[in-house]
């Protein structure tokens, strides 16, 4: 049993060798970004790697999502995946790309085993950046196994992208909000939104909402805006929608091109984009990455 045993370490230590190569063919070459290669080049490990830290470190690095697959030498069924599975051309080829990978060995890590709740083994788990869990579950052949690891990674990147996506515009928008001047040119949100009445607000009865000053034109209309400001205020703080989804632009809409939908204003920064929105709202009403998502898939 001990020969078998050995014989199967060799030809898995074998098998895990880690391969690594570069981004650069050419440490000269320049980029479209004027840079050389040289200057952005990244490691990626092709395969497994050995060491949890090690792989979480380049995941982070890449972008990508980590694989952690669990096992243990008294495994049968992980002795199966590890020479029928794990290794083979297809799986080894979406490592480093659609996501980074280690093996564990849950004897030696018995704090990741409870950190990622693992009852049974074999187990495969993928985490993000900050270690917390995005899906469980491998499968059983090369070709499975490898298709789930494409899954995941393209899942991970889409929803990557959308928190760049949404970071972006709300430092865009904080840096537009800084003006001194009164949103919606003075006019009341509360005789806008529940009257749909152009009516200028006091200077003496406005309030501050997420640096933007609002103005309201009585005191029972500043107790409703303090007491639901979301109610009110424009969505997407006032930007126009369409000008995000499309050019990725925050642009400050106007009083002069607003449309109501579902009880909330909007404003556009065009009369073409007014007339849009409104022929199809529901596809630029949505939170701004959604909104950019589907403007792309039209």
């Amino acid at each position: 049993m001990r020969s078998l045993r050995s014989r199967l370490g060799i030809y898995t230590l074998a098998l895990s060798t880690l391969t690594t190569l570069t981004y650069a063919e050419d440490d000269k070459t320049i980029n479209e970004d004027g840079k050389t290669v040289a200057e952005q080049q990244k490691t990626v490990t092709e395969g497994w790697h050995k060491t949890y830290e090690r792989a979480l470190a380049e995941a982070q690095e890449l972008g990508r999502p980590l694989l952690i697959h669990f096992h243990a030498t008294w495994c049968g069924p992980c002795r199966r995946m590890e020479s029928t599975v794990l290794n083979t051309p297809e799986v080894i080829a979406e490592l480093g790309h659609q996501a980074v990978a280690v093996k564990v060995d849950s004897d030696t890590r018995p704090d990741l085993v409870s950190r990622f709740g693992i009852g049974g083994l074999p187990a495969d788990v993928f985490v993000d950046a900050d270690q917390k869990v995005i899906a469980r579950g491998g499968a059983w052949s090369g070709s499975a196994y490898a298709a789930r690891i494409r899954e995941i990674g393209d899942k991970y990147a889409d929803v990557s992208q959308w928190r760049v996506d949404l970071a972006e515009f709300r430092e865009s928008a904080e840096a537009s909000l800084k003006s001194p001047t009164p949103a919606l040119k003075g006019f009341s949100p509360v005789a806008i939104s529940e009257k749909h009445s152009w009516k200028k607000g006091d200077d003496g009865l406005s309030w501050t909402h997420e640096g933007v000053q609002y103005r309201l034109n009585s005191l029972e209309e500043l107790a409703k805006f303090k007491e639901n400001t979301e109610r009110y205020v424009p969505r997407w703080s006032g930007f126009d929608p369409l000008e995000f989804a499309e050019k990725n632009d925050v642009v400050t809409g106007s009083i002069k091109f607003a449309a109501f939908f579902r009880g909330e204003l909007y404003l556009l920064s065009s009369e073409e984009n007014r007339r849009r929105f409104i022929e199809n709202p529901t596809r630029y009403a949505e939170r701004p990455s959604e909104t950019k998502r589907n403007a792309k898939s039209s």
